[in-house]
């Protein structure tokens, strides 16, 4: 128990935080209630538990004193480091390339430190190859949005410092030696083609995912098979257990059948599942795996006694001590909550391999269901081919086809029997149904457990009972508007816009965020938002064709169950011309458009934004894209007439650009609340100064996504509604505060 009571209090410490947060508080408070405990000889797993709080918070201050500062945001410094793997080139106009550079140095900060950088130059960079150059830099501060996990805890537990832009590159040179990782990974890249198999061979051999398209990802993630595209543990264990086996029959002939045949098999086993754990660059689930492999030789060896707990707990201990903020990663919990899933299962007497196969999709699938608001039916029937697949046959040829010379052809039998996987898979993914994913940790925790109990061998205690757990899960409780009534959502997505209007029984889009070769702020805020709240797609306004409104759209098209409508339709596959005087209306709350009217010729795209008015019972909001103040003007005239709410929100036009938000329009309107969205310190100066001036001076509250991460009112009644600000709801120790 005192391990697992270490881990927990690592685990507190990292998500709690350091000096400032209330876990080192309770870590010094504590410790004198320990040392009091310890002098009555009691009070072990108390101490375990502060131990790990207290090395946690010490692991925090360090990372938070080496993290760029944001006063400093923006700043171009010198920096030399090594390219670590894997740089990624995406294509565009300009193209992207996305590295990581370990080891960085600087005249800027004492040390090394580890920086996350985008730049739009055609570069040709190769992992592990010295970079120096020039860099603007800033400190890490993720998007906050409902739903959706902030980047920052991901740079925190990935040990980012700092992320930025690679302005120049004056020198590259050549590493002392290019890992083996690298070298295979080129060679593998070089070899792969356009098939699915050809595209995962890099990603099970040395963890290189960067040939998986958009789809190959979506159609793993929606059949619950993309846990199978990370080297994992399952992958290790086989591994070291085919050489063990093998090492075991060859000592065998000279050792003679017995203890010491299999001891000295213990040593090219461990040796092969380090190899392998390299080759994956040591993630958590292949760290995890080679712990316990070396813990449950250590114990063979040394004759000692320890359950499977034990060992389990010892190695997340491991983990933790090593880096204590990798339990915010996803990873880990999906790793280690695997193997206790399995530990339990055991232990409540399951063996059959078929009924284990159906609690881990059950319960590593609710898992991620509840982190990732992804959760297919047919995961279970998936699993239980992909899994013996993956681990029996593609990892074992991948292996010999990528590492023994003259092999090579194993390679294409591998890739041969990943495309037809791809084709039973997505026979299963026609039939498959999405099922509500867990909103809350409660639900999570109802959900296994009510799987234990369902594929448990029958007992004393009939087991229909645990149907009722799963009561809670179809009905989370979720906060709806009434029907008339509306919330307005704002998303954090950076130097763009995506708003929500959800209403009873469905929600509503305006604009999709932004998008591009890059990735799609549409799949990645938008969707999990609405996987979130369980709400379908039922109208959709796509003010005009700019990437920073548009771009995110093709990735929630097909979420969409009703009609689109587009300030430029041309540009907009499958879309109406939005026209003055169009209306719609879902649950009591009217949707009507104000601008363009028919038959306008625009000057340009922002021209052409659809200005949309939502009314609902206790107030209405006014969508407005990017219209210039020329259009402002005439659609002030237009407002002239038009019948005042008692409370209603503008979003900003234009992002706040000094060419919007005139005084005729904001008097028009007249609203009392704004919202802006755009980047933090984003290289436009939106919202531009004179702008936030002007609605300072008409007495509008201004709020803006930058400082406070997504926005949200809820017109339900208040006359005067005061928004939630997601930035502000919680603080944890990854998460830079409002500025």
């Amino acid at each position: 128990m005192a391990v697992w009571s270490l881990v927990a209090g690592l685990l507190c410490g990292a998500w709690l935080g350091g000096p400032g947060h209330w876990s080192w508080q309770l870590s010094t408070a504590a410790g004198a209630v320990t040392v009091w405990l310890l002098w009555r000889r009691q009070g072990w797993l108390l101490a375990a538990i502060v131990a790990g709080l207290c090395w946690s918070a010490l692991d925090w201050h360090h990372y938070l004193q080496a993290r760029w500062p944001p006063q400093q945001d923006g700043a171009v410094v010198a920096v030399s480091g090594t390219i670590a793997l894997w740089p990624e080139h995406l294509p565009g106009t300009p193209p992207v390339t996305r590295l990581v550079l370990e080891q960085a140095r600087s005249s800027a900060w004492r040390g090394t430190r580890r920086l996350q950088l985008t730049s739009y130059q055609p570069l040709e960079l190769v992992g592990g190859e010295l970079l120096h150059g020039s860099v603007r830099l800033r400190s890490p501060r993720g998007r906050v949005n409902a739903g959706s996990r902030d980047s920052a805890q991901l740079d925190a537990a990935r040990n980012i410092h700092a992320r930025g832009t690679l302005l120049t590159v004056t020198a590259v040179e050549p590493g002392k030696h290019l890992a083996a990782r690298a070298q295979l990974a080129a060679q593998l890249r070089q070899r792969s083609g356009i098939s699915f198999g050809e595209r995962i061979l890099p990603a099970l051999v040395v963890a290189d995912r960067r040939a998986l398209t958009e789809a190959d990802w979506l159609l793993m993630q929606r059949t619950g098979t993309a846990h199978l595209l990370a080297i994992s543990g399952l992958h290790v264990g086989w591994i070291a257990g085919a050489v063990w086996w093998l090492a075991r029959r060859l000592a065998s002939v000279r050792a003679g059948r017995g203890e010491l045949a299999q001891h000295w098999a213990v040593w090219p086993a461990a040796l092969a599942a380090w190899m392998y754990a390299d080759l994956a660059g040591y993630a958590v689930p292949v760290t995890r795996a080679v712990l316990m492999g070396m813990a449950l030789w250590g114990t063979q060896l040394l004759r000692l006694r320890a359950s499977s707990w034990q060992v389990l707990g010892g190695a997340a201990a491991l983990v933790l001590l090593w880096h204590p903020r990798a339990g915010l990663e996803y990873g880990f919990w999906l790793s280690f909550g695997a193997v206790a899933l399995l530990l339990q299962s055991h232990a409540l007497g399951v063996r059959r391999l078929v009924a284990l196969q159906w609690q881990l999709s059950w319960g590593v699938g609710a898992l991620a269901a509840w982190l990732f608001a992804e959760w297919g039916l047919v995961a279970p029937l998936a699993n239980l081919v992909a899994v013996p697949v993956f681990t029996m046959l593609v990892v074992p040829l991948a292996l010999l086809g990528s590492l023994v010379p003259g092999a090579e052809s194993l390679l294409g039998a591998a890739a041969g029997v990943l495309d037809l996987l791809e084709w039973l898979l997505q026979g299963l993914d026609r039939a498959n149904v999405l099922l509500p994913a867990p909103v809350r940790a409660s639900q999570l925790l109802a959900l296994i457990a009510a799987g234990l109990v369902l594929w448990a061998p029958p007992g004393p205690v009939a087991r229909y009972w645990s149907l009722c757990l799963l009561l809670p899960w179809w009905w989370p409780a979720l906060s709806r508007p009434a029907p008339g009534d509306f919330d307005l959502i704002v998303f954090d997505v950076g130097q763009g816009q995506a708003v929500a209007i959800r209403t009873a029984s469905g929600a509503v889009l305006y604009d999709a965020g932004p998008g591009g070769p890059w990735g799609s702020l549409g799949a990645q805020v938008v969707a999990p938002w609405l996987r979130q709240q369980r709400l379908s797609l039922t109208a959709a306004w796509i003010s005009h064709a700019d990437l920073d409104h548009a771009g995110g759209w093709p990735a929630l098209a097909p979420r969409l169950h009703g009609p689109l409508w587009g300030g430029n339709p041309e540009q907009l596959p499958g879309s109406r011309r939005c026209e003055a005087g169009q209306r719609w209306q879902q649950d009591g709350v009217r949707f009507e458009v104000f601008w363009p009217p028919p038959g306008w010729l625009p000057d340009s795209t922002n021209s052409a934004s659809c200005v949309v008015r939502v009314r609902g019972r206790h107030g209405d909001a006014w969508l407005t894209g990017d219209i210039p103040k020329p259009v402002e003007y005439q659609l002030a005239a237009l407002l002239a007439s038009h019948t005042r709410s008692v409370f209603s929100v503008l979003l900003v036009p234009h992002h706040g650009s000094t060419t919007s938000s005139s005084y005729t329009l904001l008097r028009a309107l007249a609203p009392q609340a704004a919202v802006v969205s755009a980047g933090h310190r984003n290289r436009y100066g939106h919202p531009a100064a004179k702008v936030q001036q002007r609605y300072h001076q008409l007495g509008i509250p201004l709020w803006n996504t930058a400082d406070h991460g997504m926005i949200e009112f809820r017109l339900r009644g208040s006359h005067n509604p005061a928004p939630l600000l997601w930035r502000s709801l919680s603080a944890p120790p990854w998460r830079l505060p409002e500025s």
